[in-house]
């Protein structure tokens, strides 16, 4: 077996030996054992794991089972950041972005927004894509706004949906295309998890609509009725 092969399987073995009590930390942390949850989360964080390290740095973050504790948090995210987990970057861009145990820190927060993002997060996707439509940290750039609203929007993040929608309608950073555009504000409206994403997505719908011919809309909703989410296989906490 060539060195990379086993190095390769070694790791698999590793991973595997883990699984098991990081799926007991996960279902301990969601029926709120904290004290279980962050002894064996700690435990795999100090091995390596870079899922438990993200997961322990969001028990500080939110003051799980202990004080709440930024320092703590923005420690653990970093180091399961550096070893490539999407959801620490993502974390890690939103203390910058929200002044959590920091000044805010727009340029920081995008950096590490973009290097979620660039993993398939789908909130990080969202997020660098609303950055981009205002320049926050960035440059205005529709075009990279539009970029990265698709990428969320293709794994059924609803206000991604919409945001595309609505410039596919004003042909904001993409070429004006109405049927595009209800087709992504439909899809906002039903896969909306608010009554305030669900009741905007239905308005700006309803202005598209009113510029269509009964063609275009049935085109669009054909393409609604068909679409399905690509879902990332990134793990969020």
């Amino acid at each position: 077996m060539r060195p990379l092969c086993i190095a390769a399987f070694i790791q698999a073995l590793a991973l595997s030996a883990w699984a098991g009590p990081l799926e007991d930390a996960a279902a301990a942390h969601q029926r709120g054992d904290y004290a279980t949850a962050a002894r064996i989360y700690q435990t795999l964080a100090d091995r390596g794991d870079a899922n438990a390290q993200n997961s322990l740095g969001v028990m500080y973050l939110y003051g799980q089972g202990a004080r709440r504790d930024y320092t703590q948090a923005r420690k653990w995210f970093r180091q399961a950041a550096a070893l490539g987990s999407p959801a620490a970057q993502f974390n890690l861009g939103e203390m910058y972005f929200r002044s959590q145990g920091v000044e805010q820190d727009l340029l920081e927060a995008a950096r590490w927004y973009n290097r979620a993002a660039e993993q398939g997060h789908s909130r990080a996707q969202f997020t660098l894509a609303a950055f981009y439509l205002i320049g926050a940290g960035v440059r205005v750039n529709p075009q990279k706004a539009a970029y990265w609203f698709e990428r969320a929007a293709a794994q059924g993040h609803a206000e991604a949906q919409q945001e595309l929608g609505k410039m596919y309608g004003a042909g904001r950073g993409v070429p004006r295309d109405l049927v595009s555009a209800y087709k992504w504000l439909a899809l906002s409206r039903a896969n909306a998890r608010t009554d305030v994403v669900r009741n905007s997505a239905s308005r700006a719908l309803q202005h598209v609509a009113a510029a269509m011919t009964p063609a275009q809309v049935s085109e669009a909703r054909q393409l609604a009725s068909v679409w399905r989410a690509t879902p990332s296989k990134v793990r969020y906490q």
